[in-house]
């Protein structure tokens, strides 16, 4: 079985796949534009950021703003806000080296604020990608109202993470990469994603990818993010570890989906991998590119 075999969304049909898309003009005539995003809200969670007040100035006045947005716009928080604060500071201290930061997946803009507030003040370009035109639309908006100047420097790529390599990392080696992944954790499309990233690593300072220690009661959701980062970067692989662990395993959360999904016992929710520190165990340098893609 080929890679090509392995994932490919059914967005794939629609003509402006692969290609970067406009912002939508009206939500910006709505106070909330959630009442015409047809997005789906799960559990209406919102981070608490008021315990980690007061240990990064920068980071009190970004969640400030959007603590603020949280009376006007309907969104939903998907990370802890340990995990925010800890992309926050990777964020912040790799900036001087990194010219973009592409964030894949983007969901209602949780970490895509965050992001852009840490990037507000500086000369740095934001790349937000999903395979959910409303997603990257409703997120961008959030950012638009939150951080201006960030927003003038953020573009919306309509697509996966293979086909951003592709289409736009590939043509554009000069940028030196930041990469935020919390898009599908399926193993089989998570190892899609960072075998794509092979072929670019040398244009990539680090990813950091949330949802580490997820797992799923439904046997066949094969919730695996952390094991598909050993089977791509081998069993060594160095990392730092981003947001909370718990003490013992969480009893399941049947959603929306009947996955079942909980969290591992002390397990980060998420990795920071500097590309310095590793080697791509997979794929095998005899793969191309193409097939990742149907011909």
């Amino acid at each position: 079985m080929t890679l090509k075999n392995i994932y490919l969304p059914q967005s794939i049909s629609e003509t402006d796949w692969g290609t970067f898309i406009a912002p939508e003009e009206k939500f910006h005539s709505y106070d909330n534009p959630y009442e015409i995003a047809d997005i789906p809200i799960f559990s209406g969670y919102k981070a608490e950021f008021a315990p980690l007040r007061f240990r990064n100035a920068l980071f009190d006045s970004v969640t400030e703003k959007i603590i603020s947005q949280r009376n006007t716009i309907t969104f939903e928080d998907q990370c802890s806000a340990k995990y925010y604060f800890d992309i926050f500071n990777v964020s912040q201290e790799v900036l001087p080296k990194i010219n973009r930061i592409a964030e894949v997946g983007v969901y209602t803009g949780g970490a895509s604020c965050i992001i852009a507030g840490c990037i507000e003040d500086t000369d740095t370009e934001l790349d937000l990608i999903d395979v959910n035109k409303n997603f990257l639309r409703y997120s961008y908006e959030r950012i638009r109202r939150l951080f201006p100047k960030a927003a003038a420097r953020t573009r919306l790529f309509f697509g996966d993470l293979p086909t951003y390599v592709k289409k736009v990392m590939l043509d554009e080696q000069q940028r030196r990469y930041l990469i935020h992944h919390d898009a599908s954790h399926t193993f089989n499309v998570v190892v899609r994603d960072l075998a794509a990233l092979s072929f670019v690593k040398d244009s990539i300072y680090g990813l950091m990818i949330q949802d580490t220690h997820l797992r799923g009661g439904n046997i066949n959701s094969f919730l695996f993010v952390d094991a598909a980062l050993f089977a791509v970067f081998g069993d060594n692989m160095r990392y730092i570890e981003l947001g909370v662990k718990f003490p013992q395993v969480t009893d399941p959360a049947f959603h929306y989906n009947e996955e079942g999904t909980y969290f591992n016992s002390n397990q980060a929710e998420g990795m920071f991998i500097p590309f310095a520190q590793i080697q791509f165990r997979y794929p095998h340098p005899s793969i191309k590119m193409e097939c990742f893609f149907d011909e």
